[in-house]
């Protein structure tokens, strides 16, 4: 059994406090990647809308190993009842910390983690000492006081602006689905490169706290492409950290839609022009996000095609307009479509008005049916 490195309890206590803001199943075969970069230990973690890395003492081995949690909670006791250090040795697939009191051992893992690759091309630079960071994320991600509805906080899209300005970093957080105020958290920083801002999940923007408070003094250098990037990086000597760049506008509302259909079981597909085609008590319903004065989800049901226009069909769409509440049906491209506007996270569930949507045309219908409009298709009837 050969010595790999030594290991201070400082370092360690950094990587579990930091494995606590990830899922880490070790019946998965997944822990705590270990590596080397440049003679200097790396220890990542992989999430869904975050990376991080912890950069740590001198070491220099070639493979990567993938260490137990728990292995590395035991190691930091051992570190903390001795010398406050261990030494890691690893030997036919297990992996030994070892202190002046005793020693802790588990096999190795074998899912390995990565550290995603950062884009730096056409870079946004801001520079703030940690310490300051710390304050404006925490007061820029607050969320509003004394509001306890749960279901209705769902319909808040999970999102913060960073918008860079010439010598500052802002933090900005709309509640407006609930009439809560929005928050606008501003300190200095040194910025660089084009000025703009970019949208990130308030929750994964929260937990980088957690990495910040590791060293309150460092200077902590943000970096990301405000034009059509796709993560943030957060870097100081110490740590790393990468958080996704999220949709604005009403594509934020996309995930929300899927869930919707998805929790209902209403089988659906999407396109790749970002359409969705959802199968309605029978009927099919495109569903499109549009960015309008407000965020759109429009729903329609093509009824009839190539169908001409007709002073008779035309009369039956005008008064059939003055009657309906909320549909409305109109000719486009020589076909009869239904139509449902929906001003996203301000809406009633999403379900219950697409029945309503298919109530109202199959009416339609009828009436279509009673004028002889017969194209090529007649879906409702």
């Amino acid at each position: 059994m050969s010595i790999i490195c030594t290991i201070r309890e400082k370092e360690l206590e950094s990587v579990v406090n930091v494995a606590k803001l990830f899922v880490i199943a070790e019946h998965q075969s997944q822990g705590v990647s270990l590596s080397t970069f440049n003679g200097q230990r790396q220890w990542i973690f992989e999430g869904e809308v975050m990376d991080a890395m912890i950069i740590g003492g001198p070491a220099n081995f070639a493979e990567t190993f993938v260490l137990p949690l728990r292995l590395i909670c035991d190691g930091e006791i051992q570190a903390h009842l001795g010398n406050e250090s261990v030494e890691l040795t690893i030997s036919d697939d297990v992996a030994r910390f070892t202190g002046t009191e005793g020693f802790s051992e588990m096999t190795l893992l074998s899912h390995v983690d990565t550290f995603k690759d950062f884009d730096r091309s056409d870079l946004t630079t801001a520079t703030i000492r940690a310490y300051n960071l710390f304050h404006l994320i925490n007061l820029g991600t607050a969320l509003p006081t004394g509001f306890f509805d749960q279901q209705a906080f769902s319909k808040v899209p999970p999102f913060s602006k960073l918008k860079f300005h010439k010598d500052s970093l802002e933090v900005v957080s709309e509640f407006k689905e609930i009439n809560g105020l929005a928050s606008q958290s501003s300190l200095k920083a040194e910025v660089a490169g084009r000025l703009g801002e970019v949208t990130v999940n308030r929750y994964a923007l929260k937990t980088l706290n957690t990495l910040i408070s590791l060293d309150d003094l460092a200077a902590v250098t943000i970096s990301c492409n405000v034009k059509g990037g796709e993560d943030v990086l957060l870097e100081t000597p110490t740590w790393k950290a990468r958080i996704s760049q999220q949709p604005t506008g009403v594509a934020a509302y996309f995930d929300y839609v899927i869930k919707w259909l998805t929790d209902d079981q209403i089988d659906f597909k999407i396109g790749q022009d970002g359409k969705i085609c959802a199968k309605v008590d029978g009927e099919d319903i495109e569903i499109q996000l549009l960015d309008r004065r407000l965020p759109i989800i429009r729903c329609t049901i093509k009824l009839v095609t190539d169908v001409e226009y007709a002073y008779d069909l035309l009369r039956e769409l005008d008064e059939q307009n003055q009657h309906t509440v909320c549909t409305k049906f109109f000719i486009q491209d020589g076909a009869i479509v239904s139509c449902l506007d929906l001003v996203a996270g301000k809406s009633p569930k999403l379900t219950n008005e697409l029945r309503e949507l298919v109530s109202d045309s199959i009416l339609l219908g009828d009436c279509l049916s009673s004028l002889s409009v017969i194209g090529e298709k007649l879906d409702l009837q």
